[in-house]
């Protein structure tokens, strides 16, 4: 090996002395990014303002690809969320699923005015479409969330990847008031989203009498066929649940419509687990045909037999059912 000149023996004392230097701060910066998180995870407002105040990055990121804001949106108080945008945490930053702090925040009404004020965007959306409003539909008592974000100009007409409107997630198991602000806004009662669900079927599937009331007394149409052949009343009626059923049987006009597999609402009660003759009546009251047969020749009374649900079958066989 050739002896290094004079001037190259300088070159690779300053490139060595470089590299230790770069090791030193990096290892001095990842053990700050560390501890900075660790303080977020436990709210200690003390600890974190320490590393801020001591150069520690605000942006950074977790291992699981969720920036430092995002985690305190979940484990921090909205005080120190505040001293992580002083210190210029970016609250439109996203992780790898396109989601913000802010859709993170909606079960902390604090931390979303928080943000808000902080110039989040209240319009951003994730990789699922999803945006903070349409987070925020779904839960019960959620006015107030969802108002505070229309305020700040959240757009109620955006729809999310299943093309789902804010009043649809909504009806899960939201309350009249949101319900109200968001037809008001524009949300269409009847929308259907890409699994062929409307906003009155997911009331149904979720037991949410109220917003099943409301969508009907709305204009909601109980006879829209979905998906598969389904309708509000082939929906209703497999859940036990007589005050749902009572409510769209009054607005139902086609109460025989078969599904895909040529299944009618009647045959679906009688298949239940749950031997409602209560149900079983209502329907019959309402007109229904007792002698549908499935392609296989089956029928409600077939149905019932095979359940053993013995009411069911006489209040069947005294409607005429062969």
């Amino acid at each position: 090996m050739f002896p290094l000149t004079r001037l190259q023996q300088y070159r690779l004392q300053i490139l060595l002395l470089l590299f230790a230097y770069f090791l030193a701060t990096s290892s001095s910066s990842f053990s700050q990014s560390i501890s900075l998180l660790q303080a977020v995870k436990t709210n200690d407002l003390k600890a974190a303002k320490e590393l801020l105040d001591a150069g520690a990055d605000p942006n950074i990121i977790d291992a699981d690809g969720d920036p430092l804001l995002l985690n305190a949106a979940l484990y921090s108080s909205p005080q120190l969320m505040e001293l992580l945008l002083a210190k210029g945490a970016n609250p439109n930053a996203k992780n790898k699923d396109g989601e913000t702090a802010l859709m993170w925040s909606v079960h902390d009404m604090d931390k979303l005015k928080l943000l808000l004020k902080k110039g989040a965007d209240v319009n951003a959306k994730a990789k699922s479409g999803n945006t903070a409003l349409l987070i925020a539909s779904v839960g019960s008592d959620q006015y107030k969330t969802v108002k505070l974000l229309m305020d700040y100009g959240a757009d109620a007409m955006l729809k999310n990847e299943r093309r789902e409107n804010a009043l649809m997630r909504a009806a899960l198991f939201g309350d009249t008031a949101t319900l109200v602000l968001l037809a008001k806004a524009g949300n269409e009662i009847d929308a259907v989203d890409s699994t062929g669900l409307t906003p009155l079927l997911n009331a149904i599937f979720n037991v949410n009498r109220t917003a099943t009331k409301w969508l009907l007394q709305n204009g909601a149409n109980a006879d829209k066929v979905a998906a598969f052949g389904l309708t509000a009343v082939t929906a209703v009626v497999t859940y036990n649940d007589l005050p749902s059923v009572t409510a769209v049987l009054e607005k139902a006009k086609n109460i025989n419509t078969v599904d895909a597999l040529g299944i009618s609402a009647l045959m679906w009660a009688a298949y239940n687990e749950h031997d409602n003759p209560a149900i079983i009546q209502a329907l019959i009251d309402k007109g229904a045909d007792v002698n549908i047969k499935t392609k296989n020749g089956e029928t409600a009374l077939s149905w019932a037999l095979k359940k053993g649900n013995n009411k069911t079958v006489a209040i069947l066989k005294k409607a005429g059912a062969q």
